[in-house]
């Protein structure tokens, strides 16, 4: 391999890690943005608190929440690293159903934050300089056939974005229920 292939397979490839590095930072910001605490309130028309709170147990257990904690006027429902509590009241026109939705998500934010802001720039460089300098630049025309390696730093990159798809995931699921769960007690389900 001659010196210039080399020298343009590092410089290719540390131009895609470089915007794979950028995209994995826009998806840490991304989730920074989300709040840990969301809250709704719905009243529903025509329900009574019995039912309702019949209702409720029966969709929140059947989407795999754990009951935590049952109240007079709702219950605590928990998955791991996120918590949803509902509180239904008795209004003069039907049930107001209000929701918490919590998510305990720093270990996410740590984790991702680390990988994003420290672990994956000082590989990428890392690698980038040392593969530059010494195979690249390397008079051996075998020891240049090592730049093709630099494809490794992949490795480093893509854990950003397997953290930030289970956190949607996450979100999604809890968010989610707290806006379907006024639906499913109005039908009934």
């Amino acid at each position: 391999m001659s010196e210039g292939v080399a020298v343009l397979i590092v410089a290719a490839v540390a131009v895609a890690a470089l915007a794979a590095w950028l995209a994995g930072v826009a998806a840490y910001l991304r989730m920074r943005r989300f709040p840990a605490v969301t809250t709704a309130s719905t009243v529903i028309r025509g329900v009574d608190r019995e039912r309702a709170q019949r209702t409720l147990f029966a969709a929140a257990l059947g989407r795999q929440w754990q009951l935590v904690e049952r109240t007079g006027e709702g219950a605590t429902f928990r998955l791991p690293m996120a918590t949803l509590t509902v509180s239904l009241r008795q209004r003069a026109t039907g049930v107001e159903v209000a929701t918490q939705a919590h998510l305990a998500d720093r270990g996410y934010r740590w984790v991702m934050a680390a990988l994003v802001l420290v672990v994956a720039p000082a590989v990428v460089a890392g690698v980038t300089a040392l593969v530059w300098l010494l195979a690249a630049r390397s008079e051996d025309p075998g020891i240049r056939w090592q730049t093709v390696q630099m494809v490794q730093v992949i490795h480093v990159l893509w854990p950003p974005f397997l953290i930030a798809a289970l956190h949607k995931r996450l979100r999604d699921t809890v968010t989610g229920t707290a806006e379907l769960l006024p639906a499913l007690i109005e039908a009934g389900v």
